[in-house]
């Protein structure tokens, strides 16, 4: 099959600019490109499908930490659980870690669930251990693109701004803000009145 060739006055990047993620997209980097987003660091982050049966529904965890204003823990463990739906004994879960890496997260969130997966409403119940088959997902995705101090300093979103238009692309993205969907759009928003 021969690639589709589209014609476009311009191109809009709408994905999180990471070096994997541009060069995932096959574009050819300008040396201000590969510049300006080469610092984009990311945070250690999992997410996980596991099928806590005994956790009842509904029921959310979450580390405990110094102050209720202070994050749990950098170290691989999950920091909070839903199960969104009753009929479902499939918990979303969250983590995030400090270096660790994925495989040692991976065997951190079994440990972990292992201890906790117990009918709380039930007193004496016992925790049932969370195998490898109990985890229906584990991801490490890409997460929260940001600048660190370093490349703040240095006037990284200078240079950032200065990209808009050239080569006629554009960049949306969250890395003007938080990476949530509302400062996307209010990015994609302010991109569409300052430069069409």
């Amino acid at each position: 099959m021969e690639p589709i060739t589209q014609q476009c006055s311009s191109l809009i990047l709408a994905f999180p600019q990471t070096i994997n993620t541009l060069k995932a997209a096959n574009l050819e980097l300008s040396s201000e490109e590969t510049a300006v987003f080469t610092p984009v660091t990311l945070i250690e982050y999992y997410a996980a499908a596991v099928d806590i049966p005994e956790v009842p529904f509904g029921y959310g965890f979450s580390v405990d930490t110094d102050t209720p204003l202070t994050p749990p823990p950098a170290y691989g463990g999950p920091t909070a659980w839903v199960r969104p739906i009753k009929e479902s004994s499939i918990a979303s879960v969250w983590c995030w870690g400090d270096g660790q890496g994925a495989t040692a997260a991976y065997e951190i969130l079994k440990s972990t669930l292992s201890k906790l997966n117990r009918d709380v409403r039930v007193e004496g119940s016992v925790p049932k251990p969370v195998g490898d088959e109990d985890v229906k997902m584990f991801v490490a995705p890409e997460y929260f693109p940001h600048y660190g101090a370093e490349a703040l300093k240095a006037g990284v979103y200078d240079r950032f701004n200065a990209l808009q238009g050239k080569q006629a692309t554009y960049y949306v993205s969250a890395l003007n803000g938080f990476e949530l969907v509302e400062y996307v759009l209010r990015g994609a928003v302010d991109l569409v009145e300052t430069y069409f």
